[in-house]
């Protein structure tokens, strides 16, 4: 049985000069994991305006979620008001055991003297992944109005992990975003589980994206982000696969995540864009009907053709552009 815990999450991004209000985006549960041992404190923030209709929404799973909630919160609010992408229910999943539960194979680092051990914890991302799938999600699917549409997005051994999940678990997301992933972990394990992946011809119905920062300037080519590369670009995979690996060599390791965010978002969603009144910027809002004009950009973007705005008369909303 699902314990849960609804508290507010008091995530304070600013405070409103008249009446001192509070902007939070977001509130806490928790959730018990059995197979872990642990309660799990989860992070959700809602898209604004949910409270209000009656519309659902594809999920974004976010690893490392108390560290990138924030400002993938406004990544998400700032494409989908200029009508690039829909917007999202953000999931973020902070760590109690970081290393063991975004690394799924036991890991190896070199002592000073040489001596070759393994990583201590590592190695439990697969009863973490089991966590994911068979306790969160259905709580979120039952409990908040979602499409069966999800998303996953790590960063560093979050990448690892997501890559991990891409090429093991590949119809539990419809997006995978790694940043900067852990490449080099337990000699060179993503690269060799993605290669035999994708000699079994799988039939993917996924977008992946991959980056990498300044990390790998001035390695030997080609680097490992480039042997992603050639490995996607070889692949014989049949669905409606599509993918990019970016380099950010501008960026570090830890500045990556938010340009990843932002361009990996774009590409999950790339022909899902908001027709817009060229005379006043607004979009046309009412998707759902014979004649919506996301009708075929829509299911194009992988979501289902059920995304819409219901509940709503068709009509302009205001965008980005002028009044």
């Amino acid at each position: 049985m699902i314990r849960v815990l609804l508290t507010t999450l008091l995530l304070t991004v600013s405070t409103l000069a008249r009446g001192g209000d509070v902007i939070t985006i977001g509130e806490t549960f928790r959730v018990h994991a059995a197979k872990l041992q642990e309660d799990r404190n989860i992070l959700l923030s809602l898209p604004r305006g949910y409270a209000g209709g009656q519309e659902r929404y594809p999920v974004l799973y976010l690893l490392d979620g108390d560290a990138h909630l924030v400002h993938t919160r406004g990544t998400v609010d700032f494409l989908a008001r200029n009508g690039l992408m829909p917007d999202l229910i953000i999931v973020g999943i902070p760590n109690t055991q970081r290393t063991r539960d975004l690394s799924p194979t036991l890991g190896h680092e070199l002592r000073e003297d040489g001596t070759r051990v393994i990583v201590a914890g590592s190695g439990g991302g697969e009863p973490f992944l089991e966590f994911i799938e068979k306790t969160l999600m259905p709580h979120v699917e039952s409990t908040y109005r979602t499409q069966p549409f999800r998303i996953l997005a790590g960063h560093s051994l979050g990448g690892l992990l997501a890559l991990h999940t891409f090429a093991s678990h590949p119809q539990l997301f419809q997006g995978i975003l790694a940043a900067s992933p852990a490449l080099d972990w337990d000699d060179d394990y993503p690269l060799r589980r993605l290669e035999t992946f994708l000699r079994t011809k799988p039939v993917l119905h996924t977008t992946l994206f991959v980056s990498m920062a300044d990390e790998e300037t001035g390695a030997a080519r080609p680097t490992r982000l480039e042997r992603v590369h050639s490995l996607l670009k070889g692949a014989k995979v049949e669905g409606s696969f599509a993918w990019e690996t970016r380099k950010f060599p501008e960026e570090n390791h830890g500045s990556v995540v938010l340009r990843t965010h932002y361009w990996g978002l774009r590409k999950v969603f790339e022909g899902w864009r908001l027709p817009a009144d060229p005379r006043t910027g607004r979009f046309w809002e009412g998707l759902g009907g014979p004649e919506g004009p996301l009708r075929e950009a829509i299911p194009a973007a992988g979501l289902p053709a059920s995304t819409s705005r219901a509940g709503r008369e068709p009509g302009w909303v205001s965008g980005a552009g002028p009044e």
